[in-house]
């Protein structure tokens, strides 16, 4: 570029010299002021020239770029309801006024509650509170710059994924708001409960409750529907023992959703009793579930599953022989199939074409050969010896809530040795442990096959389990529990609605009520082209929902604590469901009363960040201005540009061709 930018130059210099010469050289005499005149024709030939050629020159810029200073404020209610809003603005006011600060940084300003904004207006009003995601969003935006982040904030999220061990790219110096000082709490972290049970069944319930302090205490925990107490427990803490696990099973005797209200009786004095009670519902279903176990030779397993699932009431059970199944099944809600062989090719295809959800069983008389090809879920090379699995369970499964009966104390199963492999998303709800060895391989899996559900136990003679878990309890009742919590997964998509609405039972105040509805047409695929409107009950407006990628969304703002009722309508067919929601009035932003030192300075740690306090705030501006990694950035830019692009070249033709024109006129050369 800059050999051709330069033989442009002495071209445009030769052609000048040359005309000029030519022009008023050649064969003019010599007159007073001609080379005045020479000189301006010189000037905008070579000009006119350059312009016609346009050569390109290469110009450095040297660029400073300031490191950036991130500071994330919390602007939830909690920062106003514990007269921490002064402090707040105070702070973020000593940041942007700092000027040896905003000298050596480009400062930044955030604010979040649920979600993250680029401002610097605090209202201290937002319902809820995501630090996760805050952060997370921060580093997604600056992933590619140092970019330290000052975090103002009491540390209590009420929403999200733990921010305590997020891995941050940025280093993050928390400045802790609120009352630092420990005092005694008893809170419910966390209840897990199934959205849905059947009739006449019992549902299993799972609380975690903790305690904050270092005296011996015991109280009840309680659980109320309609005002009336329909479980009760005493729990105990101390110094040392600061959680209880609790896991227990409540009737479900009525048809529709049950509101239950969980608590924790508040010991002497405790400060903080709004962390003492939470709520959870779940919707009972009367329908009862039509289930085959489909079999070709007998086995004491046969009878147990069978037994084992009539303990529910709601569930009818079928035993039909592999040669007898091409009767009229289409009215089946499940088929079991007991350790298939090829004889099972029909109900294979059959499930197929129905979408049928199932549940395999294999052991030592299952055709392998066969069920690898018949099925793509999961395959098992598998040798010609058998071999004996005990049971591990797996805490980290939640697709459904479950209860670990002491399965590693159970007795093995039997099946054929082999590698499992599945190519459709699994979870295992036991694991496989072989002579005292744990393994990761599925002894008790659930999957997903596209809209269908599944699930696959590999070993024979689990008969030996309700057996034995017998024996220990005296009753049936934990072994069924489990087997029906199973039964209940595989069988409730199956009864899906052409019109299926996802809501809460109750919701609070201060969050976002949000309704989901999905529609079918009868081949159950998903409507796009529905038109869905809600009415409250009592009031005569029809609020749409809007379609939003597979489902049909609606977001209720600004109800007042009641009970309401609603009906839900597609336009097209006059198709409708009704349903009903309880919203509560409860700030969950109350529900901590301290600062969350803790989880804080894990973080400050995680991200090679330091915690400050409000009045440590002059060392936090020492530790960032000192911090030699934290420095501005020289960078220089080679930036080509265009001689055409040059204006003062046009004014040099146009003054240059005016003045000789103005002189040769005055000198009546024209």
């Amino acid at each position: 570029m800059l050999t051709s930018t330069v033989a442009i130059i002495i071209i445009a210099l030769l052609v000048a010299i040359l005309i000029v010469y030519f022009q008023y050289f050649f064969r003019e005499k010599k007159n007073r002021g001609i080379n005045v005149l020479a000189l301006l024709r010189f000037l905008s030939v070579f000009s006119i020239i350059l312009l016609l050629g346009n050569p390109k020159i290469q110009k450095k810029i040297t660029e400073t770029i300031k490191p950036k200073l991130l500071v994330a404020v919390d602007n939830s209610s909690s920062i106003s309801l514990t007269k921490q809003d002064s402090l707040v603005r105070l702070l973020t006011k000593s940041i942007q006024d700092n000027k040896e600060l905003n000298e050596k940084f480009d400062v930044e300003n955030f604010t979040f509650g649920l979600s993250l904004q680029n401002s610097i207006t605090y209202t201290f009003k937002e319902s809820q509170t995501n630090i996760n995601n805050a952060l997370s969003r921060i580093n997604s935006i600056f992933n590619q710059q140092i970019a330290p982040i000052i975090l103002i904030s009491d540390g209590n999220q009420t929403y999200g994924n733990d921010y305590k061990f997020y891995q941050s790219k940025q280093a993050i110096y928390p400045i802790i708001i609120g009352d630092t000082t420990q005092i005694h709490d008893i809170q419910i972290n966390q209840i897990n409960v199934n959205s849905y049970s059947f009739l006449q069944n019992n549902f299993p319930v799972e609380v975690f409750v903790q305690y904050i302090g270092n005296e011996n205490i015991k109280t009840n925990f309680i659980v109320e529907q309609a005002n009336k107490v329909v479980y009760k427990e005493q729990v105990s803490f101390s110094e040392n023992k600061n959680s209880v696990h609790l896991q227990f099973n409540l009737p479900a005797n009525k048809v529709g959703k049950h509101l239950y209200k969980s608590k924790i009786i508040p010991f002497q004095n405790e400060k903080n009793t709004i962390n003492n009670y939470k709520n959870f519902s779940v919707e009972v279903i009367d329908e009862q579930t039509k289930i085959a176990i489909v079999y070709d030779v007998l086995h004491p397993d046969i009878s147990m599953l069978k037994r084992s699932i009539k303990s529910n009431q709601q569930r009818k059970v079928n035993l039909i022989h592999i040669n007898n199944i091409e009767k009229d099944n289409s009215d089946i809600d499940l088929f079991i199939l007991y350790q298939p062989n090829d004889k099972f090719k029909y109900i294979f295809n059959k499930i197929n074409n129905l979408k049928n959800n199932y549940f395999i069983i294999t052991g030592k008389q299952t055709d392998w050969k066969f069920l690898n090809e018949i099925q793509e879920v999961f395959k098992n090379k598998t040798l010609s010896t058998t071999q004996k699995y005990n049971a591990n369970f797996n805490t980290d499964f939640d697709v459904f809530q479950i209860k670990d009966i002491g399965f590693s104390e159970l007795p093995p199963l039997e099946g054929y040795f082999g590698e499992l492999k599945f190519s459709k998303p699994y979870q295992s709800i036991l694991t496989q442990s072989i002579n005292g060895i744990s393994t990761q391989n599925p002894l008790l899996a659930t999957f997903r096959d596209g809209k269908n559900r599944g699930a696959v136990l590999f070993g024979e003679n689990s008969w030996k389990w309700r057996a034995l878990s017998y024996a220990l309890e005296q009753s049936f009742q934990d072994f069924d529990q489990f087997l029906n919590n199973i039964i209940q997964y595989l069988t409730i998509s199956k009864k899906t609605n052409p019109l299926d609405i996802d809501y809460n039972s109750f919701y609070y105040t201060d969050e976002p009520i949000r309704i989901i509805a999905k529609i079918y047409d009868s081949n159950f695929n998903f409507d796009m082209n529905a038109s869905l409107k809600m009415t409250l009950e009592g009031s005569e407006k029809s609020m749409p929902f809007h379609l939003k990628e597979d489902s049909y969304e609606l977001n209720l703002d600004n109800l007042e604590s009641g009970n309401y009722k609603f009906t839900i309508v597609n336009q097209q067919n006059t198709k409708r469901t009704s349903g009903m929601f309880t919203v509560l009035d409860y700030v969950i932003e109350q529900e901590a009363s301290q600062a969350n030192v803790n989880d804080l300075q894990l973080l400050a740690n995680n991200s090679k960040g330091k915690i400050f306090y409000p009045n440590q705030i002059e060392n936090l501006f020492n530790t960032v201005l000192k911090n030699k990694n934290l420095t501005a950035i020289q960078k220089v830019k080679i930036k080509t540009v265009s001689l055409i692009d040059w204006k003062w070249l046009l004014g040099i033709i146009v003054v240059s061709l005016s003045l000789e024109w103005f002189i040769r006129k005055y000198k009546g050369l024209i």
